[in-house]
Formats: structure tokens, sequence, C-alpha cells
């Protein structure tokens, strides 16, 4: 029955009505409502809905950040000409395939091998994706969509002879080298730790190096040598590129041990200061010297990461403690006041407590489950918010004699298995964690759920702090997380017939806080794993508890301590004399959300719009895309299944191997390439290294095609 103005719902409500409907329903739901009737279809398709759609779905993304600039443009400025419909229908693709795990497109480099240079650092920004070598140190930029026409490379020790660079071949020998990816700028930062106590907590010599991405031209350079020493990493905001240095005064440390470890402390604080450096990012110009509040405690641990925001705000995410014998550890998050009128440049707004502890967080008979966690912060670009994200990988082991075990007579009432799955559930879970104490269940008939963090920091327009603590449940699943291990090294006699082969599980899952989305990847044996996209819903506090048996899981603490006491002004600085309190603005705590997972999808080559290299399940390569046309790739399509395996290995280290943006996922990996397939040309053309070992980067892109 066709609508008309007595049965449309819409017809019916007021505008303010249907933005809050639209405000309700999914984003995808929005374009698939467009086929009920032609009246829909015009609402839901009008310049009017997509502004509410995009602004409230996806408030962080490109489309929404460049739609509303042009909406906030003076009358005299040329307003972008910006379809609102055409933005909100990528970002809607974007998240469904994302969420699908449907990548459109899939690009990859191949690299240097890991072992001739170390770790290979490497960087990606927009449609580039950057690279260092150990080969002469060259650094190389090359785009994602135009392909190996379009990389351009540059040696070091070329670029400081050609503009006479006070840097000497020693420092760029003995350097260990660090880039830095922005739109526009790629910067290359040489550390030279001379002294024991040298690292990113307590300072090292450096040199800073900055190129134009696309051409890789030498734009500027700047040496931070003695009596500064530079910390952390730097980063780029606002067309400025900054970085924090240290100083220490000599004269105002402690003569000799006291054997009072408070005041000695206190001394060593008060003799350090630090300062934040601005320049031009693109001429290298000084802007600003901005000296930090209580910079000397910043640079005791070892553990150091800054992050500037683009308006306002600079984050110093350290390690306050190391980890003790309960394993836990306590990092600091400090936010500093800069490019605000309201507060005084260089002051600390704010302070956050972080307390975090894994381990073995499921002891069980064999303590089958181990997790462990690394915490980074992702701070998008063109954005008042940065998030403080906690990372897990998860350790496990299925002995092969207990896969089929179901109890037996000599096994306590709790651990026997009965016919009621709901009560056999409970029971499993409860002993799996270990609530029992020394109850035992088999991990495959009940995978725990392992607990992680994320805390999403973000300033209003009035410049108040709101942190949005959330805790997830992520689960480790036997069908996607553990694979069969064949590799046995010197088995006794008679072993596979008599205790066959162990099932494993390394899994390592990072968020993506502005998708809402996490990226796990799981290892499926010979040198292959898999990424899957997990989808988190918010749940109530019952259904949480629920879902989380172990007392880790059911933590309902935040983890988070706001400090926001008045300090002490630093002598000498611009800070002296300003009230503290009055300077600080409002902190809001959030209650923390508390989320389970709802979906999680392995990629596929559904909606590839290139063809890919597919393999059958005997392992070799099919006709479809042979080698010597296309050379060697550090993926496989599975020829049955669709699914994309990734060569190479996952890890506790597996961090610094992922990065991540709104449209593509990217992750570096290190392989050998099967004996069969080590005489291809593209192998055996290679001047260095063994001919199977290889290293690369692969970039899942989830933007539409149109």
């Amino acid at each position: 029955m066709p609508c008309d103005a007595s049965t449309d719902p819409f017809a019916r409500l007021d505008g303010d009505a249907v933005a809050y409907v639209i405000e309700l329903l999914h984003p995808l739901d929005i374009i698939l409502l467009q086929r009920v009737s032609r009246s829909w279809k015009l609402l839901l398709s009008s310049d009017w809905t997509s502004r509410i759609a995009l602004i409230h779905h996806f408030p962080c993304s490109p489309e929404a950040i460049t739609f509303k600039k042009s909406q906030g443009s003076s009358a005299d400025e040329e307003k972008p000409t910006i379809s609102v419909v055409r933005s909100f229908r990528r970002c809607v693709y974007r998240s469904h395939t994302r969420n699908m795990g449907c990548p459109t497109s899939v690009s990859h480099l191949i690299l240097e091998p890991y072992w001739l240079g170390g770790m290979i650092e490497w960087g990606i920004a927009g449609d580039y994706v950057c690279w260092v070598t150990s080969t002469q140190t060259t650094l190389h930029s090359q785009s994602i969509s135009r392909g190996p026409s379009s990389r351009r490379s540059a040696v070091i020790m070329d670029v400081v002879a050609e503009h006479n660079l006070p840097i000497s071949n020693e420092d760029i020998a003995g350097s260990l080298l660090r880039i830095q990816v922005a739109d526009e700028v790629l910067s290359i930062i040489l550390n030279c730790y001379d002294d024991i106590d040298d690292d990113n907590m307590s300072g090292r010599r450096a040199f800073i190096i900055v190129f134009d991405l696309a051409e890789l031209r030498f734009l500027w350079h700047a040496p931070i040598q003695p009596p500064y020493k530079m910390l952390g990493e730097p980063d780029t905001a606002r067309g400025n590129f900054v970085y924090v240095r240290k100083k220490v005064d000599n004269d105002l440390l402690p003569f000799e041990e006291t054997g009072e470890d408070g005041e000695d402390e206190e001394q060593k604080s008060d003799a350090v200061v630090a300062h934040l450096m601005i320049h031009d990012m693109r001429s290298g110009k000084e802007i600003s010297e901005v000296l930090l509040e209580r910079g000397g405690d910043i640079s005791k641990g070892d553990l150091f990461f800054i992050a500037v925001t683009n308006n306002k705000f600079l984050v110093v995410l350290f390690q306050r403690s190391f980890q003790d014998d309960t394993e836990n550890f306590k990092l600091a998050a400090r936010i500093y006041s800069i490019y605000d009128k309201e507060h005084t440049s260089g002051k600390m707004v704010a302070e956050y407590e972080i307390s975090c502890s894994h381990g073995r967080i499921f002891s069980g008979r064999y303590q089958q489950v181990r997790a462990s966690s690394n915490m980074c912060v992702d701070n998008p670009s063109q954005l008042e918010k940065f998030d403080i994200i906690e990372s897990i990988h998860v350790n496990a082991e299925i002995p092969s004699g207990e896969r089929d075990r179901t109890g037996n007579a000599n096994d306590p009432d709790e651990d026997a298995i009965l016919d009621d799955p709901e009560a056999d559930f409970l029971r499993l879970g409860r002993a799996i964690t270990g609530r029992f104490g020394t109850l035992y269940s088999p991990i495959h008939l009940c995978p725990p759920k392992i607990p992680y963090n994320s805390w999403d920091i973000h300033a209003t327009k009035s410049g108040q702090l709101n942190l949005v603590p959330r805790r997830f449940l992520a689960e480790v699943s036997l069908e996607h997380d553990f694979y069969t291990d064949t590799t046995i090294y010197e088995p006794e006699p008679g072993f596979c017939e008599k205790e066959g082969y162990p099932d494993i599980c390394s899994r390592f899952e990072v968020l993506l806080p502005l998708e809402d989305c996490a990226a796990v990847f799981s290892e499926r044996g010979n040198q292959r794993f898999t990424l899957d996209i997990a989808a988190y819903e918010e749940v109530g506090r019952d259904e949480y508890h629920k879902l989380a048996y172990s007392e880790a899981a059911m933590h309902e603490d935040p983890l988070v301590l706001i400090k926001d006491q008045p300090s002490e002004p630093v002598a000498g600085s611009s800070n002296a004399g300003s009230d503290s309190l009055l300077d600080r603005p409002t902190q809001v705590t959030h209650p923390t959300k508390l989320m389970k997972q709802c979906t999680r999808k392995t990629l596929c080559s559904k909606r590839l719009t290139v063809q890919a290299n597919k393999i059958s399940h005997d392992g070799e390569a099919t006709a479809s895309a042979p080698l010597s046309a296309t050379g060697p790739l550090p993926y496989e399509i599975d020829e049955k299944t669709g699914t994309i395996l990734i060569k190479g290995n996952v890890c506790s280290t597996f961090l610094p191997n992922v990065q991540w943006s709104e449209k593509c996922i990217t992750t570096r990996t290190s392989w050998t390439e099967s004996a069969s397939l080590r005489e291809s040309p593209q192998l055996r053309s290679r001047a260095y290294g063994k001919p199977g070992d290889m290293s690369g980067i692969v970039v899942f892109d989830f933007s539409p095609p149109w």
C-alpha cells in the first residue's frame, strides 16, 4: 500500500522529531530505507538529512571535518563545493566494508629483510608510505595509489654532503633512525646514544632532517646538541613541527647521594627543565619555545610518547614506575596548554594516572592463557581529541590430551560436565578463570573473555576536558584464534600417534577508536596469519558481568585517577604568579562504558577491485596470477574461501607493525618464502640476503571505488 500523509510516519513528524529519528537510526539503515517509497527516498537522501547523519554518526571523519569547515567560512572566503550526500554515503560505505571485512583494494611493498638492518622504521600518512632501509641508510617515499612509479629515494649521507650539514658519518652509522610522517613533510631523526643512560626518557643527542613528502626534497634540519637532549619523538600539528627537549642544570643537582630518596628526587627534578620547541613545518623557522611546568618529572621512566592536538594541547604519555611483582605498572598522561589564549602556554592543565595489570590473568591448572598489553596514543589530525589505547596480546595452548576431556570420576563435582548447557557454561567459565582455585576445564569448551581498555579524552569549545573510559571484552575464539601446531622439534618415538599435536593461540588485538572497531591478528601456522575486524557495542553492567567471569574482567574502576592539584610555579617561567587552580580547565570523568563484541569478520577478497594472487589448499600459486608476472606478495588469497592470509607471524611486540587511518589498515610483516617460490626471477635478482627472507608492507583500503 503506498504511503500518504496519513500513513507515512515521517509526514506526521516535525523537523526536530525527524532529526532525532535519524540520529537513532543505524547509518546503513538510512541508506536502505530509501527504497521504501519515493517520499522516503526524497527525505533520506536530502542534503538536510545527510548533514544531520554525517555530523552525528561520523563526527571525526575527514568528510565531516571538511564540511564543518566549509560551513564556518566567512562570507568573503570562497566556500568549497562539497556534496554532503556523497560525503555521507562514502562514510557509510567505508564503515560497512570495514565491519564486513571486505577491503576494496590491497596494495603492498616489498622491503629489505628485517634482519639486515634490524627493525625497519616506517610510517604512513594519507596516500604515502615511507620507510628506511639500512642499505647506505636510504629514505624512501611512495604513493600508495600511484604505485612504484611514484617512489622517491634519498641517501642520507648524500643529503648531508650536498647541504653541508654538521653531521658526521660516524653519527649516521651509529645512530638509531626514526621517521615521522605528516600530510606534507617527512622527517628523519638520527638518535645518538652516547652514554649508557641515554634513552627516550632521559634524553639523547639527535639530528632532525625534514623533507618534502611527495618529492623527498630536503627542506631544513635542526641539531639537538649538549647541553640539550631530545625527549621522545616529534609530532606535527597546525603546519608546525614540534618536539620536547630538556636541559640539565648541573649546579642544581645534589652533590652526593644523601640516602633521602625523596629529597634527592626533588632536587633532580628541579635541575631539569623541559621545553616544547615549535618550528614551521616547511621552513624550519623557530616559532616558539614553551617552558613546560614540572618538566623534570617527565624525564623519569622508560616510556615516552608525545602528541599535539591541532589547537590547544600537548599530550605527554610516560611511565611513572616500573612493573612490580604483581605485574602492575603505572602510566601518567599529562596535558599541557599550548596555542591557547585562555590558559598560559606550558601550563599543566590535567594529569591522568593509568594503572594496568595483565599477565597470568587466567591461571587454571596449566596456566594455559597469558595476556600482555602495550599502550599507545591515537591522535587524529584536525581534532581536539586523543585516545589512550591498550592493545592486548594473548597466548594459549590446548594440550592434545585435553581436547576431548569431559571430566571423570576423580574430578570435583563443579568440574564435571552435566547435561544442563547453561550450568556447564557457568561452571566452565568459573573453572577456567581460577575462581575455584585448582579446578580446571578445557579452554576450547569455554574460551575466555579478556578485558582491555581505552580512554577517550577530548576538549569542548569551552575548554572543558572530558574523559570517557571504555572497557572491552576481547573474545578468544577456538575457530578464529587457534591452530594445530605440527612443528615438533625432536619428538619422542611415537609422539604423534600417542600424544598428538597441541592447539596454539597467538592473538593480537588493537582498538581503532575513530572507526569504533578493533583489528584482530591471529596466527594460523605455517607463517600465515589472518586479520579480523571486530565490532563492539555498549552493554549494561548486568549483562557485562554475566559475560565477564574473571575478577580482572569484572573490575569496575576506570583505572584512571585525575590529579587536579595546584602546583608550584616554575621559577623564572612565564607561569610564575598565575593562579594554578583558576588557570586549569574543568575536567569531567564520565562513567565507564562497558563494551562487548557483537561481530567479527575475517578479511576476504569479496569486494576487491583488483585481482590478486590466489592459492589453492595445497599451498601452491594458481595460474590466474603467476609469480613471474606479479613478483612475490606478502599475502595470499585462499581460493576456496576467499580469506586473505598475510605471510608472517604474530607476537607480543606486534604494535609497531600496525598503523591505521580512517580509510585503511596497514601492517608490516616479515616471512620466509617457500622453497618452490625462491627460484622466481624477482627473488634471484635481489642483491642482498638469503633469497627466501622477505619483508613487506600490506595496505588494506576500505574506500569506495567512486
